[in-house]
């Protein structure tokens, strides 16, 4: 899918960014978070993951043609030429470029998301039968794949990385559809995958002893799934398994 070029300036103007080293008046044509998907112009996002940390491979980024790096710490060489933008968190800041880059195609989609243990995807998958079914257009993301309109895309993950969803929700935009619905995992929340994208509804389908191997404790997991309903729209609503 092609996306116009956007000045780097225009990019980071929702960012709370710490320092500067370059020039912001560049056009970006491509936003990664791989250094394997970096083609020539491209912004390179540094994110520290729990096995790797993206800022080792910006040497290999540069390479492949990234102007522009965004870091949220330092590093040992700032080389010439390319700009480097340092904020207080690369996960949370990605969101908010991607909404930006993908021209913010939530203002034309309403966001359905379905978090829990168990039932995620059964439910996604129920609801986007009666939507279809009463004529409403509703894309699909999840475990199993991503549903836009008649084509099916791979799942990589239960609720990929932000500059994913937002690159799935302008398509969808494309598409014409009006709304999307999507498992919403404790993991996503955490990571702030779904940062600051609202919720029209947010579903709980119910909280067994999981996942707390990441969590910690049943607190915190419960903790981590009640972010979805603090992100849900005015004019939306929460609807609540309450025999769980």
């Amino acid at each position: 899918m092609e996306v116009e070029e956007m000045i780097l300036k225009d990019l980071v103007q929702n960012l709370d960014i710490l320092e500067v080293i370059g020039s912001l008046e560049k056009g970006i044509d491509k936003i990664v978070y791989d250094s394997r998907q970096v083609e020539s112009g491209s912004l390179f996002i540094c994110i520290e993951g729990f096995k790797l940390d993206g800022h080792i491979f910006i040497d290999k980024a540069i390479q492949n043609g990234a102007v522009a790096v965004l870091i949220e710490k330092e590093i040992d060489e700032y080389i010439e030429g390319i700009t480097y933008i340092k904020v207080t968190d690369s996960r949370e800041s990605m969101a908010y470029l991607s909404a930006v880059f993908f021209e913010d195609p939530l203002k034309k989609l309403d966001l359905i998301g379905v978090t829990g243990t168990n039932g995620k995807t059964t439910t996604t998958y129920l609801i986007k039968k009666m939507m279809d079914n009463i004529g409403r257009g509703t894309g699909l993301i999840g475990t199993i794949k991503n549903i836009i309109a008649d084509k099916t895309l791979p799942a990589t993950r239960t609720t990929p990385e932000s500059l994913d969803l937002y690159n799935l929700y302008k398509k969808m935009a494309d598409a014409k559809l009006s709304q999307v619905v999507m498992e919403v995992s404790s993991h996503a929340l955490d990571l702030k995958r779904v940062v600051n994208m609202e919720f029209k509804i947010a579903i709980f389908t119910n909280i067994t002893q999981d996942h707390l191997d990441y969590h910690q404790s049943i607190d915190e997991y419960l903790k981590a799934k009640c972010k979805l309903f603090e992100q849900i729209k005015a004019d939306g609503y929460a609807v609540i398994n309450t025999d769980d």
